[in-house]
């Protein structure tokens, strides 16, 4: 009997290390539900879904609780790697703080954070977590090989080279989803062998708990939760994909393990954007080591754990500041309770290398964003029927984050008014519509007639916007194409124009190159700092290595709150704060780009909740112009007298204005010896054929004579 013994010891002593590996590794203190079905067909309307073997996935998203473990284990004594951001601790989403005891740190959730998503990590934090997992959890206090750093063949992603990965080593115990994992776990039903539209089922969930319906978190003209808006893992109980996964719609969007070109993808919507984020054909992308307000992230796994891989930690030291702006000052005009700066060159015809600001006229601007006092003023001009109805009101305004508004009753009258302290501080959950709304509203303002004051609604001859095809409060238009593409002409006041935005933030006559573009609307060719108010001339509020500018508990600082940050023609806040709806439509169904495939608005200048690419030259985001967003806000501008605006054909001197068309389609200065060449040749080309007809002409009636 001894020898039996002795071999089921050895045996034992032998295979415990696997055992032990194999019944641990894979749950690591999370909850997994499996996803069969291998082998299934892709989704035919997006090609996406078709996974060929079991695996599992997190049943919820990693939440705060879960990350701040992590942080404990690996960032106590040191964090090279960046695991950990104040954002975390300071933005009213983050939810983990970092206290310091002696030379060692802590981390612990928020009160009240503790099963919400964890949010401000990168694809890069997100791969380190999993290569953590993977590794066992060990808790040596700090970062480093075979704890969060993985190697070509060693842990779940390579972290070791400068190249981010772009997928999970062969012998991975845990990972990022891919797209299609993600897809399947989310949309697939085996029932049926068919994918839903939505991960809740084939009807949009509702924002917000229902007994009715499933939910989800995400913004449907108001919050869906209270604040912080955020809700805790597995929240709405009758909200489970087929494969019992909580909170693939909305809530954070979740970082998957595909490579969109320099990015990292992302799916699922989140607390802030609209119900057609949650759907199947949505996808974003951000780059791999940005740290963003709402992005987060799941963990997948197999039952029967493999071995390690490759992984990197990308940290980019930003450049200083190279280039100063001009001092060049712009005298304000106040008209109607809004001040203005001229922008005028407008024998400038070379545009910009995106191809923007070529403006052939002067024109006024707003010196900053329309504030909540502006914005109160209009609305008890307009009275609150009118407000609410057509969206220039929603309760959000007053109770949701970063909303300034104030709204009560007295008297039995509805009043509003700006909330104290927030009177200068830009207004918010603004769309498109109620911008072009209010842009009549101040039109009407600068007209002779007393009886126009506070009216709203435009035709195609009256007001600055024709307000017809608009629809109801909260609906997307049911004929976009019928919408207006551009203000009235005779507009006295107008939403500016991409080229009239671009020109205003970016344009500076006086830079000393022959490029007369700065690259950031603080006159400067690198990101500027994010300095609390009042900063310094190269200031904006926006998200930058990791910190936020104003912070809690306002987050949007005034609208003039760094007095030395302005364009060259004098404008404040051009940069960051929050995003400002231009006029014209960035997109309109046709396909091609992010999407593209939506009729959208154009957006510019970053908020403070985003990164430094908002406020690049080269970006213009898109925004359903019907969606209300604490991030959205405006900026209006004016024709310089009151005969209003009139398009270039109107304007005296066609000739030259063709010629000046040509010229910005060449790319080229108006004195420029080419222009004429190419006119020239142009000429004689015509000549030419006029020539050859005159001679074809005349060789067939001769031939028809003889």
């Amino acid at each position: 009997m001894k020898l039996p013994s002795l071999c089921l010891a050895t045996l034992f002593w032998l295979f415990f290390p696997l055992l032990s590996l194999a019944t641990d590794l894979p749950d690591a203190g999370l909850e997994f539900v499996a996803v069969g079905h291998p082998g299934n067909h892709a989704d035919p309307d997006t090609g996406h879904g078709a996974v060929g073997y079991p695996f599992r996935i997190g049943k919820y998203e990693i939440t705060n609780s879960d990350y701040a473990g992590f942080l404990n284990a690996v960032a106590r004594e040191s964090d090279p790697f960046g695991l950990y951001t104040p954002l975390m601790q300071d933005h009213f989403w983050g939810g983990i703080a970092r206290a310091q005891e002696g030379l060692h740190y802590s981390y612990k959730a928020k009160p009240g954070y503790e099963l919400l998503p964890v949010t401000f990590v990168s694809w890069l934090d997100a791969a380190r977590y999993v290569n953590w997992l993977h590794f066992g959890r060990p808790t040596p206090g700090h970062s480093g090989p075979g704890i969060t750093e993985g190697a070509a063949d060693t842990g779940a992603y390579d972290t070791s080279t400068v190249r981010v990965a772009d997928q999970r080593n062969s012998g991975a115990r845990f990972w990022l989803p891919n797209h299609d994992e993600w897809y399947k776990a989310a949309f697939y039903h085996p029932d049926t062998d068919r994918y839903s539209t939505y991960a809740t089922g084939e009807s949009t969930p509702a924002a917000g708990l229902s007994a009715s319906a499933p939910g989800a978190t995400y913004f449907a003209g108001h919050w869906a939760a209270p604040f912080p808006h955020l809700t805790a893992a597995g929240n709405y109980s009758n909200s489970a994909s087929a494969f019992g996964g909580f909170d693939f719609a909305g809530n954070v969007m979740e970082w998957v393990e595909d490579t969109a070109g320099h990015n990292k993808t992302a799916l699922g919507g989140s607390v802030f954007m609209s119900a057609s984020s949650l759907a199947k054909n949505y996808r974003d992308a951000e780059r791999p080591e940005e740290k963003l307000s709402t992005f987060g992230f799941r963990v997948a796994t197999t039952a029967t754990p493999l071995p390690p891989a490759p992984a990197k930690a990308d940290t980019e030291t930003k450049a200083a500041l190279l280039n100063a702006p001009t001092t060049e000052k712009y005298p304000l005009t106040g008209i109607n309770g809004v001040e203005y700066v001229q922008v005028g060159h407008a024998d400038y015809l070379s545009p910009s290398v995106y191809r923007r600001g070529v403006v052939r006229y002067p024109y006024l601007i707003g010196a900053t964003e329309v504030t909540n006092q502006q914005w109160a003023d209009m609305l008890n001009r307009a009275g609150a029927k009118e407000a609410e109805q057509k969206c220039l009101y929603r309760d959000v305004m007053s109770d949701g984050v970063v909303g300034g508004l104030h709204r009560e009753v007295i008297d039995g009258r509805v009043q509003f008014a700006a909330r104290p302290g927030w009177e200068r501080r830009p207004a918010t959950y603004v769309n498109w519509y109620a911008g072009a709304y209010y842009a009549n509203y101040l039109h009407y303002l600068r007209t002779p007639d007393p009886d126009d004051d506070g009216q709203l609604e435009g035709t195609d001859e009256r007001g600055a916007y024709d307000t017809r095809a608009f629809p109801a409060c909260g609906e997307s238009a049911a004929a976009p194409d019928h919408l207006p593409a551009r203000r009235n002409p005779g507009a006295l006041v107008f939403l500016p124009s991409v080229d009239e935005w671009y020109k205003a933030a970016y344009f500076d006559r006086q830079k000393f190159s022959s490029y007369k573009y700065w690259q950031y609307p603080t006159g400067t060719d690198e990101p500027p700092n994010n300095l609390a108010p009042p900063g310094d001339r190269f200031s904006a509020n926006y998200q930058r290595d990791e910190h936020l500018s104003e912070g809690g508990p306002t987050y949007v600082s005034e609208v003039d709150a760094y007095p030395e940050a302005r364009s060259a023609y004098g404008t404040w806040g051009q940069a960051g704060n929050v995003w400002e709806w231009v006029e014209d439509w960035r997109s309109k169904g046709e396909g091609g780009c992010w999407r593209c495939d939506e009729w959208t608005r154009g957006l510019m200048g970053g908020s403070f909740n985003y990164i430094h690419i908002g406020l690049h030259a080269s970006n213009l985001d898109p925004g359903a112009p019907h969606q209300i967003y604490p991030f959205y806000g405006l900026r209006m501008a004016a024709s310089v007298d009151t005969q209003g605006w009139q398009p270039w054909w109107q304007r005296p001197g066609l000739l030259q204005q063709a010629r000046d068309e040509l010229t910005v389609w060449l790319a080229i200065t108006p004195d420029s010896h080419l222009l004429y060449l190419l006119l020239g040749l142009c000429g004689l080309l015509a000549l030419a054929g006029l020539l050859f007809l005159a001679g074809l002409a005349g060789w067939i009636i001769y031939r028809r004579r003889h």
